[in-house]
């Protein structure tokens, strides 16, 4: 988990609340974090991919070392950049990250071996109701639908990975 605000990934003991620091300008090396604020892990929660609002990136984080490295930011990979990163959330395969961008009412693909970005829904690509801010992110069934928590419409959204088009299935 991140402690928004202390620039810090943190593992947490659920057996007794005991908080350990896994990565920050102490522990690990790589660029620090600015505002690190959304993580997802991988299945073998060996690696953790953080978003960082201040610079608008993606770190992948070895959870092991605390060592961070850009999977995807400003220089790093190619595509529309982020402009406030919500949700973050890992492919099933492992290929991809998914994450929503609040200010851009968007959801974005990342390949994580190159960081290149791909907007796959928002204002001007996909069909359905609008996003007007997209938080928090999941899976359905498949990894071809990704579910979105809005908190402005306090609506759940489905969106087909392969098209973009949105639909409301809970509000």
């Amino acid at each position: 988990m991140t402690n928004f605000g202390s620039n810090m990934l943190l593992r947490v003991d659920l057996s007794n609340g005991n908080r350990t620091t896994i990565s920050s300008a102490g522990v690990g090396t790589g660029p620090t974090f600015s505002l690190a604020a959304e993580v997802s892990l991988n299945q073998a929660e060996s690696i953790a991919c953080v978003a960082d609002t201040g610079p608008d990136a993606i770190y992948e984080v070895d959870l092991a070392t605390g060592n961070r490295t850009v999977l995807s930011d400003l220089s790093t990979g190619t595509g529309e950049n982020f402009s406030d990163i919500k949700g973050v959330k890992l492919s099933s395969d492992e290929s991809y990250l998914y994450l929503t961008d609040v200010s851009k009412d968007s959801l974005f693909k990342v390949d994580v071996l190159t960081g290149n970005r791909t907007v796959l829904s928002g204002p001007d690509l996909g069909v359905g109701p609008v996003m007007d801010s997209p938080q928090d992110i999941g899976f359905g069934a498949t990894s071809s639908k990704v579910l979105i928590i809005d908190s402005t419409t306090r609506a759940l959204f489905e969106v087909d990975t392969s098209t973009g088009a949105r639909r409301i299935i809970s509000r």
